[in-house]
Formats: C-alpha cells, sequence, structure tokens
C-alpha cells in the first residue's frame, strides 16, 4: 500500500485539479462511537492473605445484578470445625490524603463486601466508584473475633481512552479520541490524502486520577477493517485483493510510557490504496464513494494492553460523507471568447 515519490507526484497533480479524496483540509466524516456503562469491579484486586488459620482465596465473579464481583472464599482450619460461622466486615486501610475521611464518605460508598449467606464461608466484593485508599475485608470466626483473617483490597487504575493526534507535513493537525462512556458522534477534518504523517504523530492512553494501583500501558495495536462498500469503491479504482470484514494491521506502533508512536502511518495505509491507481480509475473511486453517501466506510480499532488490568478494544466506525469528498474539474471554458474596450 506504501507509495512510490514517482506516485506521490501524479496523485498531487490530481488533487491540484479538483479531485479530492475526504480531500482538502476541512473535508469530514463522522466517528460513531458506542455507549460503554461502566463495570468498575473489574478494576477491583484483591491481595490474598493467611492468619489465624483461615485462608481467604479469592476469584472473579458475576453477582445478581450482573456486575462483577471478586469473590472471597473462608478457608478455616480444621475443615471439620463446628463453629465454622463467618462475618465479613471492610473498612479503610491506611489513609491517603482525603479518601477514608468523612469528606469522602464511607469506604462501602464505593466498595462493599455481602455474605453470600448469614454466615457463609464465601462473601462478594464489590465496587461502585473508583477510590483512592486501600480497604480491608476482615472475615471473623463469630462469637471468637479474634480468630480471623484479613486481605487488602485495591482499585487498579483504570483505562479511560486513547487520544490519536496525527500531524502531517503541511503543518494542519487533527485530534481524534475514543473514549468510554462516550456516545456523541465526532466530525473530524482530514488533510490531502497524499500527505506525509511527521514523527509528532502520536496515541496517547489516558487513565483515571483516582487508584490504589497505577496502570500503564504495556503494548498498543491498531488494525482496520473496510466494509464491502469501501470494497466495491476500491474495485472501481482497480484495486483488488482487499477483504471486507478482515482485520487488516496497520504500521506497528512502538510504545514510550503510556504514548505510541504513529509517525509510521500514512493515508495510503489507511484508505488501501496503490502505487496502480490511474487518474481515471481514481475518479472512478471518489464518483463511488460519492453514492456511499452516510454509508459505513471502514472501523478503525484500537487494542491497548495494559500492565494491571484486561485488554481493551475501542473502534471506531468512519462513514461516508458526499461533501468531504469533493469534484473533480472537467471542463473549463470563460464567459467570454473575445473582451473589447
Amino acid at each position: 500500500m506504501k507509495q512510490t515519490s514517482n506516485t506521490k507526484t501524479k496523485i498531487a497533480a490530481i488533487v491540484t485539479a479538483g479531485a479530492l479524496l475526504l480531500g482538502a483540509a476541512g473535508a469530514t466524516v463522522g466517528i460513531l462511537l458506542n455507549r460503554d456503562t461502566y463495570d468498575h469491579g473489574k478494576q477491583l484486586a484483591i491481595t490474598q492473605q493467611t492468619s489465624n488459620g483461615i485462608s481467604l482465596n479469592s476469584t472473579v465473579a458475576t453477582n445478581e445484578d450482573g456486575a462483577t464481583v471478586q469473590r472471597i472464599t473462608a478457608i478455616v482450619n480444621p475443615a471439620a470445625a463446628t463453629n465454622a460461622i463467618i462475618d465479613w466486615s471492610i473498612d479503610w486501610g491506611t489513609v491517603e490524603g482525603s479518601w477514608g475521611t468523612e469528606e469522602k464518605g464511607t469506604v462501602t460508598d464505593y466498595t462493599d463486601v455481602t455474605p453470600t449467606a448469614d454466615g457463609a464461608l464465601t462473601a462478594d466484593v464489590s465496587c461502585e466508584a473508583p477510590f483512592g485508599t486501600q480497604a480491608i475485608v476482615t472475615a471473623s470466626v463469630r462469637n471468637y473475633s479474634d480468630i480471623n483473617a484479613t486481605c487488602t483490597v485495591d482499585y487498579v487504575q483504570k483505562y479511560e481512552g486513547t487520544t490519536v493526534d496525527l500531524t502531517y507535513q503541511d503543518d494542519v493537525d487533527q485530534t481524534i479520541e475514543w473514549a468510554l462512556g462516550d456516545n456523541e458522534n465526532t466530525t473530524v477534518s482530514f488533510v490531502p490524502w497524499n500527505s506525509s504523517v511527521t514523527s509528532e504523530s502520536k496515541a496517547t492512553v489516558s487513565y483515571s486520577d483516582v487508584y490504589t494501583v497505577q496502570n500503564s500501558v504495556e503494548a498498543m495495536d491498531f488494525t482496520i477493517t473496510y466494509t464491502a462498500n469501501y470494497v466495491a469503491a476500491l474495485a472501481a479504482a482497480g484495486i483488488e485483493g482487499v477483504t471486507a470484514g478482515e482485520a487488516i494491521a496497520l504500521p506497528d506502533v512502538t510504545v514510550s510510557g503510556n504514548v505510541g508512536d504513529l509517525s509510521g502511518w500514512t493515508p495510503y495505509d489507511i484508505f488501501a490504496l496503490n502505487d496502480g491507481i490511474t487518474e481515471e480509475d481514481y475518479n472512478a473511486y471518489r464518483t463511488k464513494l460519492i453514492e456511499l453517501d452516510g454509508k459505513d466506510m471502514f472501523t478503525i480499532a484500537a487494542t491497548v494492553d495494559h500492565a494491571e488490568s484486561e485488554t481493551t478494544v475501542n473502534s471506531w466506525t468512519i462513514q461516508i460523507a458526499s461533501n468531504s469528498v469533493g469534484s473533480t474539474v472537467t471542463h473549463l471554458e470563460l464567459d467570454h471568447n473575445n473582451v473589447r474596450f
């Protein structure tokens, strides 16, 4: 999909003539974001402990409301003990800043422990909101409170979105954002499609400000999936071998900290055009896009591997807007053949 310098010159000439693909700066397409109601229980981390003859083990489970919880099991010793009736409680650990004070409310405003039945050896730890002080769950034998065990409850810093900043050689910038919980349509301005991306282009991952365990990016990948409509547009340009519905990897992203380097990207990678395109085929391709006004064009997905939580995949569905494709100058004449004074 990479272009030779000769091809870039040829395509640039076409653009100058007026044929624009998502064209000059100011052309737009729609970005559709899916709303995601976040399950904070996914961010809970339990440190298992053993003390006073009781072991506490945890597994991920789903409660009756469909939310993710950490199900803790108390394993007592000896197993045949007849007084193995457990009471459960939760409280703040060592207070960090204002967390754990009246200003922030009680621990159960954020995370709570609920036994699966009165006196049960199992209990569910749930989470309603991020918290910034570690919590402590205590399991104690009823009427023998000195026989107990504890485990810590942490909130792992939550992934909140990926921001993509693309900077082009002609000094036109654009910012595209993925954001969890945001379902508003976004408009993006595209520069001439044959512009090169500069070394300043990057993808930045953001995390929540409230946490007890810090998170970070381990890897970041982007893929693009074309629709049957868009594959038809490519075919009109004489480009074959692109399959609808098949995810194609965009150039590798090198990650430093929570920032990915996108300087290896080009618009050619995104639009799947190649150096075999002629002016005639290019115009046929552009005409096909105009016919597809309002229809899905392709999907770009970002996969982020996090050091302390599960992998996240977000995606944009790009739609074609006919007013962003532009038109080609095919005929030129003057309104006067002869001027006399």
